[in-house]
């Protein structure tokens, strides 16, 4: 049985009912791009000693980030290289960021292959087609040399 199925045009993610564990339910809500809190969820995880792991991806970009990451990433760096931008730069460095697969996944990856548990892809894979050829579209020059030149976001 798929975990994605289409049913009169719109996806549905599900978890064979059958197979659900009896155990409470943790919700654990993580900042994306943050990966530096990929060693807090790692000890939360293995705490919890959870059944099951769901994380907020679409099997869709699981599946692209998984093949083209690597390619992306050296694009990237040859962009940056080439146009000697600094890769410090906060809105350089959360564009490399947005690339990577996310560290919820790895993490989560890590400890349900450890535990030998599930781990279910919840997410719109037709909301991630469009938000990954957005973000692929501006892997270009013109692109990251007008994120260059944007002043650093603080948060307030």
């Amino acid at each position: 049985m798929t975990l994605e199925q289409l049913v009169t045009g719109r996806e549905i993610l599900f978890y064979p009912r059958d197979s659900l564990p009896r155990a409470p339910i943790y919700l654990i809500g993580t900042i994306h791009r943050s990966s530096e809190r990929a060693i807090v969820l790692e000890e939360l995880l293995r705490n919890l000693e959870p059944a099951l792991i769901s994380v907020e991806i679409s099997p869709y970009s699981w599946r692209v980030r998984k093949k083209y990451q690597d390619l992306w990433l050296k694009r990237f760096d040859q962009l940056v290289q080439r146009l000697k931008l600094r890769l410090d730069h906060p809105a350089i460095r959360l564009y490399r960021e947005a690339l990577k697969m996310p560290y919820e996944l790895e993490v989560t990856q890590k400890v349900a292959r450890e535990r030998k548990i599930p781990l279910v892809p919840v997410d719109s894979s037709r909301v991630a087609r469009r938000l990954l050829r957005e973000l692929i579209s501006g892997l270009n020059s013109k692109n990251l040399c007008l994120l260059a030149k944007a002043p650093p976001v603080t948060c307030r």
